[in-house]
């Protein structure tokens, strides 16, 4: 991202929590801190008090999301979230909440807010209160993730899609539809297993190891699938990516880094160019002209 930052000339911030272990603390402190989540310092996703609005650390990242608007001159409709892991899960829950601060988020290895509990979009859209509207949304989810399993991917996509259904009129009535409007399949036919099993699990056997072709080095990218979603004119709202193979890893990251695999695909470039073709006050969106909000 620092990369892709210094040539687009965008701003990346990285929030971080808290580390319990700069500081002195006691036995027993340090044993609750780790049950907490915070000694993996790790987002408290999953207690009420960081995950409401105007609260814990999702008014913390919401704080700091303001003052670099104002410090560097930001525009307010060209923010963007995203996150990994329990980072993901936090990107979730702070664009559910500040859907009048971010313009669209990206998750990678998450699940829905709050707290991996609603895929009927019901409570997120209620927890964006007076402020709801559309949120698009494009998420990243292997198949072989050991700590996030492929299904709580699928039910981020699906509490998404609910969520942008009640958003756009107030009624959960399948004015967004819930079928992918188109599906691509990008590397799957160069698997040493080609055409065994059906779409999805081409070259990994059960969904549980590494593809056979990324784990030899003989591919530079995990074969993945794309199902891109539109809302109710139209426009694109959500992707999701199926990458086939990938552990609980950022794809095509830098491997100084933790949690990250060299093989692609490079999901950097795809978070960045989905989030070009959404402003929060849709005015910048790369689409023909019948796409309009």
């Amino acid at each position: 991202w620092n990369e892709l930052a210094e040539q687009q000339n965008i701003f990346v911030a990285y929030p971080d929590q808290k580390d319990p272990n700069e500081q002195e603390v006691s036995g027993e402190q340090l044993e609750d801190h780790l049950f907490d989540g915070n000694g993996a310092r790790c987002w408290n996703w999953f207690r009420p008090e960081h995950i409401q609005r105007d609260q814990g650390e999702a008014a913390t990242i919401a704080t700091i999301t303001r003052e670099l608007i104002e410090e560097l001159d930001i525009d307010p409709t060209r923010v963007f979230i995203m996150g990994i892991s329990a980072g993901a899960i936090m990107a979730s829950t702070v664009s559910t909440l500040y859907p009048d601060l971010f313009a669209a988020a990206s998750l990678v290895a998450g699940c829905a807010y709050p707290a991996c509990t609603d895929s009927s979009g019901s409570l997120s859209y209620q927890a964006m209160g007076e402020h709801a509207r559309r949120m698009p949304v494009v998420i990243f989810q292997g198949t072989a993730d050991e700590i996030q399993p492929y299904p709580l991917g699928r039910e981020a996509l699906h509490q998404s899609l609910g969520m942008n259904d009640w958003a756009d009129d107030g009624e959960l009535n399948g004015s967004v539809p819930y079928t992918a409007d188109q599906t691509q399949d990008y590397g799957l036919d160069s698997s040493l297993f080609a055409g065994a099993g059906t779409t999805g699990d081409t070259c990994v056997r059960n969904s549980n190891s590494p593809c056979i072709g990324g784990a030899l080095g003989i591919e530079q990218s995990y074969p993945f699938t794309l199902e891109s979603f539109v809302d109710s004119n139209q426009c694109p709202l959500i992707q999701f990516w199926t990458i086939h193979g990938l552990t609980h890893n950022y794809p095509g990251g830098n491997t100084e880094g933790s949690f990250t695999d060299p093989l692609g695909p490079d999901i950097t470039a795809a978070a960045y160019n989905f989030f070009l073709a959404q402003a929060r006050d849709g005015s910048y969106y790369q689409t023909p002209a019948a796409c309009s909000l």
